[in-house]
Order: C-alpha cells, then structure tokens, then sequence
C-alpha cells in the first residue's frame, strides 16, 4: 500500500509500505483469498475460498468469511 501520511506528496511518489505475509507448514488457502500485508497463518490452518484474511489465524483452526473469522478448530 502506498504511504499516505504526507498530503504534500504526491501518492505516485509516496513510499510503499509493506509487511511480509506468513504461511507456515501445512496451511490450506481456498480459491480467491485475499491475504492483508503483516498476517501469518498458523500451521495446519484452513482459509475457506473468498475469504479476506485481515487478521492472524492460528495453528489448527478453520477461518472463512468476510473478514475472515475463525469458525472452529481441527482438534
């Protein structure tokens, strides 16, 4: 995303802010996830499709919807 603190700066010259995204060991992302910069998504974690994933979701959970929200656990 393109900083935005700066009103005297033009946005096509302002400086990108990025984050890493992690995916650890054995996580499963459905079909048309988006994944918001600074997430990590615990091992073994499922991401349901179309899912906007704007949070961490820990190991072993299942998580879908809009934000994405954790539905249950795999235990």
């Amino acid at each position: 995303r393109h900083g935005h603190t700066d009103p005297e700066i033009p946005m096509a010259l302002a400086h990108d802010i990025e984050e890493a995204v992690i995916i650890k060991d054995n996580a499963w992302i459905g079909a048309n996830c988006t994944i918001a910069m600074g997430v990590t998504l615990g091992k073994g974690s499922i991401i349901g499709a179309n899912s906007f994933v704007r949070s961490d979701i820990p190991e072993n959970s299942i998580a879908g919807g809009v934000p994405a929200k954790v539905i249950k656990s795999r235990w």
